[in-house]
C-alpha cells in the first residue's frame, strides 16, 4: 500500500512503482523485521495499560513511517542510481563510509593547522 501511495502523489506509473517496490522490498522488509519485532517485544513486556499501549504503537508507528520515508528516499535519486547501473546495497554502503570520512577529516585538518603553527 506504501508503494502504491507514494507513487501516485509523486506522479509515477504503474510500472514504474512496481519496479521500484521490487528493487527496494527486501531491504525494507528485513529492516521492518529489525525495527518491529524488538518494538513489540517491549509493548507487551513493559508497556502497562491498554491507553498507554496505544499511544507506544502509535509513536512507533510514525517512527517508522519517517525510517521507511527516509529508507525509500526520493524518486529522482531513485531513477538516477538505476540509470546509472548503481546498486542501491552498494551505494548506501559506500555513502556510509563517505559520511564518516567527512566527519573525520575536519578533525584531521584542524590538528594539520595547529602543528603547522606550531
Amino acid at each position: 500500500m506504501y508503494w502504491l501511495i507514494t507513487g501516485v502523489l509523486q506522479g509515477l506509473t504503474l510500472a514504474v512503482t512496481v519496479e521500484r517496490m521490487r528493487s527496494q522490498y527486501l531491504r525494507i522488509f528485513g529492516r521492518s523485521v529489525l525495527f518491529w519485532l524488538p518494538v513489540s517485544f517491549v509493548q507487551f513486556a513493559y508497556v502497562q495499560g491498554y491507553s498507554m499501549r496505544i499511544v507506544f504503537m502509535s509513536t512507533a508507528g510514525l517512527v517508522w513511517n519517517v525510517c521507511l520515508s527516509l529508507m525509500a528516499g526520493s524518486v529522482s535519486l531513485w531513477k538516477a542510481r538505476k540509470d546509472a547501473g548503481v546498486d542501491a546495497a552498494a551505494d548506501e554502503t559506500a555513502s556510509r563510509r563517505r559520511g564518516k570520512a567527512a566527519r573525520v577529516a575536519p578533525v584531521s585538518r584542524s590538528k594539520r593547522a595547529l602543528t603547522e603553527q606550531l
